[in-house]
């Protein structure tokens, strides 16, 4: 169900920008533009924030995990575990975290998956499945005495935390051929659900394998043997693969925050001009950014030898900023505000109370004296908030062109490939449900795991 929605929410923000009504003929290229125009400057901090901490504090859980899957034993090589993850990290990863974008990762992403597959295959054949399924009297004993959860929403934020990556819908999608809503939904459908496949082939046996006893990082658990720390050290490699695409979205984000804010001048554009002289910067970070990325880096090392428990950084991070990228600001509060006026006509008609004009219903119209009993059980004063506060930025802006959708002329969008083919969806009831429902679930969400977090301390 998780995985379902989390694909909605990437069909849903492509459908936001490049298929609404209005905003569909504005090029928008990126997460913090979309959210910027149904809920202005406010939306977008709150926006930039979430995807900075989520991308650090995935930094944080991947170098933890670094540190974990050494092929050294824990408890008597503590240090020597904390010395190997040093090394790693000066001599691999602050290399790597140099280059200027993830295109330079594009080539390794197919060798990566080939070392999960094989990683997978290692974990089911070195735990102790048949020996844990015996000693519960069976499978389905088992499953009774372990099924149930408690601790599911604390799972769930672990979860966002590994495929939050709605930051990069944009990019995907501007990079397909012909890119379409329906092509879209087929990618954004194959990645997720494919993601969690392989979560799950590793996540359940491991846990039937070690059961109370199952680590944050499984590589604790498994046996030192040869097999197991081949697979640690195809592990390490493909962390080290990941890592610097978090801390460059990170990067960028303190950049982006940092000039939106005129804190600082814009650094010196590449000019063709200088080749020559400045081929080195296609390729690798310079000035500010290196100062940048290097603060990150030592925060992120800093945060990974004080804090070891892996399972609460990932909580935390995948509460507070999963939750906010993937459910709470996007797509649900952005596709309800975007949507404003057909939210606001939606319920109007739910109200009976006629539809002659919905178009110029505002929240305050809603508060009226007789509303059935769901419409505050809901939080439906709440929804209509939203929807007036998007329809409004998005009426204004739509007329005088701020913002993003003001930096590109229409007809650089209107003439790319693809474009004359469904280039209008409708708002549906459906997906209004749906992103009510996503909003709500994020904050539970939010609520339920960093309580169950500082409870478990």
């Amino acid at each position: 169900m998780i995985i379902f929605y989390l694909d909605v929410t990437h069909q849903l923000l492509v459908e936001c920008s490049k298929f609404h009504p209005i905003l569909h003929k504005y090029p928008i290229h990126s997460y913090e533009d979309l959210v910027s125009i149904p809920f202005g400057k406010m939306g977008e901090y709150i926006l930039m924030f979430s995807v900075f901490f989520v991308s650090l504090g995935g930094t944080v859980g991947y170098l933890i995990m670094i540190k974990d899957a050494m092929p050294v034993r824990y408890h008597s090589n503590s240090n020597q575990r904390k010395i190997l993850l040093f090394s790693v990290w000066i001599f691999f990863i602050i290399p790597l975290t140099f280059l200027k974008n993830v295109k330079s990762f594009e080539y390794l992403s197919g060798f990566s998956l080939l070392l999960t597959i094989i990683l997978i295959i290692v974990i089911i054949s070195q735990c102790p499945l048949q020996e844990s399924i015996e000693s519960q009297g069976g499978l389905l004993p088992l499953i009774q005495e372990y099924g149930f959860c408690p601790n599911m929403f604390t799972t769930i934020s672990i979860v966002m935390d590994s495929i939050a990556w709605q930051h990069g819908s944009f990019i995907v999608f501007h990079s397909l051929t012909c890119p379409t809503l329906s092509r879209w939904r087929l990618v954004t459908s194959s990645v997720n659900y494919m993601a969690c496949f392989l979560y799950a082939c590793v996540a359940i046996p491991g846990y039937i394998g070690y059961l109370n006893n199952t680590q944050g990082t499984i590589f604790l658990n498994l046996p030192m043997n040869t097999i197991s720390n081949i697979a640690r050290v195809f592990f390490s490699f493909i962390i080290v693969m990941i890592y610097p695409i978090d801390m460059i979205i990170a990067r960028d984000l303190v950049l982006s925050f940092i000039r939106r804010n005129d804190i600082v001048d814009h650094m010196e554009p590449y000019s063709k001009g200088s080749l020559n002289s400045y081929t080195w910067r296609q390729y690798f970070i310079c000035g500010r950014e290196i100062i940048i990325v290097m603060i990150l880096n030592i925060t992120a090392l800093t945060l990974s030898l004080l804090f070891g428990d892996l399972g609460k950084v990932l909580t935390y991070t995948g509460a507070i900023g999963g939750g906010i990228t993937c459910f709470i600001v996007a797509p649900g509060a952005i596709y309800i505000g975007v949507n404003g006026r057909e939210f606001l006509k939606f319920i109007k008609i739910r109200l009976s109370l006629g539809d002659s004009e919905g178009y110029h219903m505002s929240s305050e119209e809603t508060s009226f004296q007789l509303k059935p009993w769901w419409y505050g059980f809901l939080g439906f004063p709440v929804w209509c908030r939203l929807a007036h506060v998007g329809m409004t930025n998005v009426q204004r802006k739509a007329l005088d062109h701020a913002g993003p959708i003001a930096k590109i002329k229409i007809s650089d969008f209107s003439n790319r490939p693809g474009s004359n083919d469904e280039t209008v969806i409708q708002p549906t009831a459906t997906r209004f449900v749906q992103s009510m429902i996503l909003v709500t679930f994020g904050v539970v969400n939010m609520i339920v795991s960093i309580t169950q977090g500082i409870l478990r301390e």
